[in-house]
């Protein structure tokens, strides 16, 4: 910061006098009273006792470094005074050129009677200015002395500043804005502004208000007012104060319309924009410029300020108010109001905004009805008839009347579909289930009739009556069978006798057999396989049986044999003794006839009759026990399993290995022989010992992973119970095993022509005609199955808000307008909107099961109120209560919570019967005493007759909804039970939730719940099609 400092050899010290002197110098008018004013102090003695002090004033008294020395004087604290401002520097050049002539009186020297004359004046007057600044740059560079800022005091009691540079520890003391003591460009504008075009009494009052302000920097009139080129006579207006050519023609085109909408009554002058400031206008701005900043200083204080923004809307409101809007309001305004008006306008700024904004759009004309505020003073603001006032009421009231009155028959029609749709979300989950078990059952029924099918042409049951008829059987089978595709083709016949099946070796079934198999047409080869056990009724050694085997097989023509041997591999998961298990597995392939016997495609090709070796074989772990009833298929828990019974079955897999290995070409044979089994021939594999199945599902398991055809008969001696029930339970488990595989596309099920069946999707995702027309015939359930996507659109004057339904944001927006009475109307009829339906969805618009569109509750979606009936048929007694509906819970989570007396697993079927009476009354009858039903399970059977009176407790009643019977078809889902304990209850039908129902106990002590049974669908005895 650079400074001037005069008098190095000046005392430090000031009286007070001096500067209180000095200040009402700087802001003295003329020299003359400076003069008069330093005369007299030294008259009185003041200054005698200081000779620095007579220094100081005689310095600035000396012209023409006066303004120099007053503006860069400094005191004894080292404070800085401001430099002169533009209206003392002005009025140094007026004292400069004209010396004593300068006084009050500025008419002569700012006359504006003569324009020309004025601009000559004021060109000369520059010129002066120009030599002084050139003199006071001069002086500036000869004595002008860099002074040190002083440091700023440091407040006590504060925390100790951070590490910095040393630069930036001391700072100057805030000393105003007055950086550099050189004149800037604006400061030299705005002194030539005032030497140019001021007016006398312009000037006059801008020294005035300076003065009462306390100086320049405290003033409205700044360097950057004063140098703002528009301010001043003679200067045409800014760019935004005039319109341009769009303007100009929107604004003349729409004159006669703004003339129309002007009342007759209210007087109208022609608005000109673009006119120059004239002297009268410039006195008029400076006049309403001091009169507003003044105004703001008495409730702002120091912080009042105008920036150049603010004289733009100045000069365009004085320049319309005198040019126009005076004529109106002196014509349409009383003397009192006119008063007010011209007030605002001239010494304030309270009208300024209104009439900007109406200037702003150019009108061509101007009223005072133009301004809001002024219009309820005219006579044309009052001339509104009250009766024309009454029709605009009635009129404005009768039009919000009609619009509540159709936004409220439009909210009644979205209620009527927001109820639909709240019931079909309601209803969803129990339609889309009850779609679902149609779709399983034609799935089932169509996986049914396929097994059946393949299974009598790929895996039938031959029915023997004894071992002597048993030539004449085959004989028949074989002519049953239909021709090879391939004439060239042949057709391979594997007897597969193993003698480890219980009862395979009683010497009266062996002494037969084995003619039978001499006398058997097509026999090509034997699959014998001994026995490591001994009999169920001897202690024999089980070599004495093969002996005995192979002897009388040879004796019967069988003379070519070959043995081989298997390893068996113990499962690792199994802890019993291991003395229980087998480890190996011997037989012999029998060929018919000698070496002299003619040649056999076995004997020739397989890699088996070649090596005699077969590859290692896991036993399987899971005993089965051979019953007819479908829910033994599963492995049954807790069995005791003997030995015989584990070298019995040895598991699928053993058997495929067996099979691949005998029908494996042999590896001696050239590349170019002929294999053993071609894709035109044909493997018949007839298996004489039946037991759980094991041989057909290792033929499965082959077939399964392609080759020629194979069918593997299985013989079903009517004379002995225990074949029959071994082929009623290994064709169960085959068909189970067929149709699960096949459902699942891991495997193919053929037709008798050869002609391969896909398996039926149910998909409930994807809906066909029918089930969209039945979910049509349910209200809402179509709507809720596709999503809000399709019924949102449809609602009027309500949306949703995630879940909650509620009026629309743009009704509410503009009913907020409306008349009090109106919208208290509106404003109940959303309150009832919100307290009835805004709620209505929420917990509903989820996804449905099934990743079906649209939204379901997850949890159970049938009421949870219903109430139950009676317990018997006829009683009148009922016991309304809250149904608690559980989930589906597990076998394990059922028995931690109640106690079941009886496994449902092990109990008979045949115990429990499904009934439908004549008067459409459905019953499961129960004839054991502890099984338990679950609560909210589907009910399925078939049945028909009548009640009797026996059945007592041990019947539970139920209903199907509206007489509909279809239900009958769901067979195959589960098996259920009825605690007899407790009475039981009749589910009243007008509660039934299509296609479920509700169990409850009158005594609240009926735990209904349920064991499932996981039970092979293919195909099913007749005993289980009571019900399963």
């Amino acid at each position: 910061m650079c400074q001037l400092k005069f008098g190095q050899g000046m005392k430090r010290g000031l009286s007070v006098k001096l500067v209180r002197l000095g200040r009402i110098l700087l802001n003295a008018c003329h020299c003359q009273v400076q003069w008069c004013l330093m005369r007299k102090a030294i008259r009185d003695g003041k200054l005698q006792a200081d000779v620095h002090g007579l220094c100081i004033f005689q310095g600035l008294c000396a012209l023409p470094t006066l303004f120099v020395e007053q503006a860069f004087r400094q005191n004894v604290k080292s404070a800085y005074i401001s430099p002169v401002s533009s209206l003392q520097w002005t009025h140094m050049v007026l004292v400069t050129h004209f010396g004593d002539k300068v006084g009050t009186d500025y008419s002569q020297i700012f006359a504006w009677d003569n324009p020309v004359e004025r601009r000559s004046n004021g060109k000369l007057l520059c010129n002066v200015l120009d030599r002084l600044l050139k003199g006071y740059e001069t002086k500036v560079d000869a004595e002008g002395v860099a002074v040190e800022p002083p440091l700023a005091k440091k407040r006590r009691g504060r925390r100790a500043p951070s590490k910095k540079d040393d630069s930036q520890t001391s700072q100057p003391a805030p000393d105003g804005n007055r950086s550099e003591i050189r004149i800037g460009t604006v400061k030299v504008t705005a002194i030539k502004n005032l030497l140019m075009w001021v007016t006398p009494q312009a000037y006059k009052m801008m020294m005035h208000h300076s003065s009462v302000c306390g100086g320049e920097r405290r003033s409205a009139f700044t360097e950057a007012v004063l140098a703002w080129r528009h301010l001043w006579p003679g200067s045409p207006p800014a760019e935004g104060m005039m319109p341009n050519e769009a303007e100009e023609f929107a604004r003349r085109g729409a004159a006669a319309m703004q003339k129309k909408l002007l009342p007759d009554r209210v007087t109208s002058k022609p608005l000109q924009f673009g006119m120059d400031l004239t002297p009268e206008d410039h006195e008029a701005l400076i006049l309403k410029i001091v009169s507003v900043y003044e105004s703001e200083m008495e409730t702002k204080g120091d912080l009042a300020k105008i920036n150049v923004d603010q004289l733009w809307s100045y000069r365009m409101v004085v320049q319309a108010w005198r040019q126009t809007v005076i004529h109106c309001a002196k014509a349409d305004l009383d003397e009192r109001s006119f008063q007010e008006v011209q007030s605002a306008i001239e010494t304030g700024d309270a009208l300024d905004q209104q009439l900007c904004q109406c200037l702003k759009s150019f009108p061509l004309e101007f009223g005072l009805t133009m301004l809001p505020d002024v219009k309820c003073l005219t006579d044309a603001g009052e001339m509104q008839d009250a009766e024309v006032d009454d029709v605009i009421e009635k009129a404005e009231k009768d039009e919000w009347i009609s619009k509540l009155i159709a936004v409220e028959a439009k909210l009644k029609l979205d209620w009527k579909l927001l109820n639909s749709v709240s019931d079909g979300y309601e209803v969803l989950g129990d339609c889309l289930d009850w779609l679902s078990t149609q779709k399983k059952l034609k799935v089932a029924q169509h996986a049914r009739d396929t097994v059946d099918r393949h299974m009598k042409f790929f895996c039938p049951l031959l029915a023997v009556e004894n071992n002597e008829s048993l030539p004449g059987d085959l004989e028949g089978l074989m002519a049953s069978l239909p021709p090879l595709a391939d004439p060239d083709g042949k057709r391979l016949m594997v007897f597969h006798l193993d003698f480890n099946i219980p009862n395979a070796r009683n010497a009266l079934s062996l002494k037969g057999l084995i003619p039978s198999l001499a006398n058997c047409v097509g026999t090509t080869v034997v699959l014998c396989i001994f026995p490591n056990r001994s009999r169920e009724d001897s202690e024999c050694d089980p070599m004495e049986d093969e002996v005995d085997i192979v002897r009388k097989m040879r004796e019967a023509g069988f003379k070519r044999q070959v043995p081989f041997f298997m390893p068996l591999r113990v499962p690792m998961e199994e802890t019993t003794n291991q003395t229980q298990w087998d480890f190996g597995m011997r037989g012999r392939l029998m060929f018919w006839g000698g070496d002299d016997a003619g040649p056999n495609v076995f004997v020739q090709c397989s890699e088996l009759v070649r090596t005699g070796k077969l590859p290692e074989g896991e036993l399987c772990s899971e005993m089965l026990p051979i019953t007819s009833s479908a829910a033994e298929t599963e492995r049954a828990d807790g069995m005791r399993v003997c030995a015989a019974t584990r070298s019995a079955q040895k598991g699928g897999e053993v058997w495929k290995i067996v099979y691949q290995q005998l029908m494996m070409t042999s590896k001696a044979n050239p590349a170019a022989a002929p294999p053993l089994v071609r894709p035109k021939d044909e493997i018949v594999i007839l298996d004489f010992h039946v037991h759980n199945a094991d041989h057909a599902l290792g033929s499965c398991l082959m077939a399964a992973e392609g080759g020629p055809v194979q069918r593997h008969v299985m013989l079903k001696f009517l004379r002995d119970k225990k074949s029959l029930s071994a082929c009623e339970f290994s064709q169960k488990r085959v068909g189970a095993h067929l149709g699960t595989k096949w459902l699942k596309h891991e495997l193919k099920l053929f037709t008798e022509t050869g002609k391969s069946v896909a398996p039926i999707e149910a998909d409930i995702t994807i809906l066909d005609d029918n089930d969209k027309a039945y979910l049509r015939s349910v209200p809402g359930a179509m709507e809720a199955y596709e999503g809000t996507r399709t019924w949102e659109g449809k609602l009027r004057v309500t949306c949703l808000n995630g879940a909650q339904v509620s009026l629309q944001p743009t009704l509410k927006a503009e009913f907020a307008h409306a008349l009090p009475s109106v919208k208290a109307q509106f404003d109940a009829m959303e309150k009832l909107h919100n307290d009835k339906y805004g709620s209505l969805l929420v917990g509903k618009l989820q996804s449905v099961r099934g990743d079906a569109r649209g939204g379901t509750p997850a949890a159970d979606p049938r009421p949870s109120n219903l109430t139950s009936g009676n317990a018997q048929e006829g009683s009148g007694e009922s016991n309304p209560g809250p149904v608690s509906l559980t989930g589906p819970e597990s076998d394990a989570q059922l028995r931690q919570q109640y106690k079941i007396t009886v496994d449902v697993k092990a109990f008979d079927n045949r115990g429990v019967g499904f009934l439908v009476a004549d008067n459409g009354h459905a019953f499961i009858i129960v004839k054991s005493e502890d099984l338990i039903l679950r609560k909210g399970t589907k009910i399925a059977g078939l049945g028909s007759g009548r009640m009797t009176q026996e059945a007592g407790d041990h019947a539970l009643q139920l209903g199907f909804p509206d007489g509909d019977r279809t239900l009958t078809e769901a067979w195959w889902v589960t098996v259920w039970g009825v605690c007899s304990s407790h009475r039981l209850l009749d589910v009243p039908l007008s509660r039934i939730s299509h296609p479920q129902f509700q169990v409850t106990s009158s005594t609240g002590k009926l735990f209904c719940s349920l064991t499932k049974l996981s039970s092979p669908l293919f195909p099913l005895a007749s005993s289980m099609c009571r019900l399963c």
